[in-house]
């Protein structure tokens, strides 16, 4: 799984093959699931998507526990929002809440080709949680920096539950957050630009924080609504964690993107840039991205 180069072929769980019949099919489905909504996304012919708000409790997003309330009872709810888009007996894409992953970045050494068991070594040693039980995935960028990323099994089986339980099949599985890295990371810039990616839902934000091509940060933080000034705080602190002068360049996408940017375009960053202003729309490019890998 570990890569020389940055790929869009990352994916911080191993999904199961399917049958002979699945394996022509091209995907063309996704499902994202918060604590307070599932997003659905089919894209054969002409692309369509559905969000379904979700009664309260029912997703409760951990990296320790068990997340979902009743299986059964988000099993009918993403039955009727796939059926909303036209998707039945698909290979679904897998987007899972952040606060489900457990992540750490691991810069490049100079014996940059770490064994796996030592990768899982220093993965362990932030989790809250035996390694044994998680499952773990290693990206390597295209500095030879890796991001480890862990879930729990306990955790990513109720999702893979409620995909059998709509009688679909699973494709690749990835964060809403982390499948964006790989192409965060991927142009050719000079070694010393700052780069923040601030990606925003309605209950946490995910900052990546990219220099010269490579990843050296990520952290996911708890928000509540409307606090737009305290997001933007965290954003203006990258400089100093990283000891650079200034933020070169900040991409947002999300809940209040829109609104996070205007604080921030006044501020001293370099350029200040919107990619999508809304959760949802957000949520459905997650997908998208996890689409683009074709087939597992």
């Amino acid at each position: 799984m570990l890569r020389r180069e940055a790929t869009a072929n990352y994916s911080i769980v191993r999904a199961m093959r399917g049958s002979r019949f699945w394996r022509w099919r091209q995907p063309s489905a996704g499902v994202a699931f918060t604590n307070h909504s599932i997003v659905a996304l089919n894209i054969a012919n002409e692309a369509r998507s559905g969000e379904t708000e979700l009664p309260g409790g029912l997703i409760e997003s951990s990296a320790v526990t068990p997340n979902i309330q009743s299986v059964g009872e988000l099993a009918q709810i993403v039955e009727r929002a796939l059926a909303d888009v036209g998707v039945a007996r698909e290979r679904l894409a897998l987007v899972l809440p952040d606060l489900a992953t457990t992540t750490v970045v691991l810069p490049a050494r100079e014996r940059s080709r770490r064994p796996a068991r030592e990768l899982r070594r220093e993965l362990a040693a932030g989790l809250p949680y035996p390694v044994g039980e998680a499952r773990c995935d290693f990206w390597r960028g295209q500095h030879d920096e890796i991001l480890g990323v862990a879930v729990r099994t306990a955790v990513v089986q109720q999702y893979e539950r409620i995909v059998e339980a709509v009688d679909c099949q699973l494709g690749w599985v990835d964060s809403a957050s982390l499948c964006h890295i790989p192409s965060q990371v991927s142009r050719r810039v000079r070694a010393e630009r700052l780069e923040v990616h601030a990606q925003l839902y309605a209950d946490h934000y995910c900052l990546t924080v990219v220099r010269g091509g490579e990843l050296i940060d990520t952290r996911i933080k708890l928000r509540s609504a409307g606090d737009f000034e305290r997001v933007a705080r965290e954003v203006l602190r990258a400089p100093v964690l990283h000891d650079s002068e200034t933020i070169d360049s900040l991409h947002l996408s999300g809940k209040d993107a829109a609104a996070v940017a205007e604080l921030l375009r006044d501020a001293g960053v370099g350029e200040v840039r919107v990619d999508c202003d809304g959760e949802r729309q957000h949520l459905v490019s997650s997908i998208e991205r996890l689409l683009e890998r074709g087939t597992p």
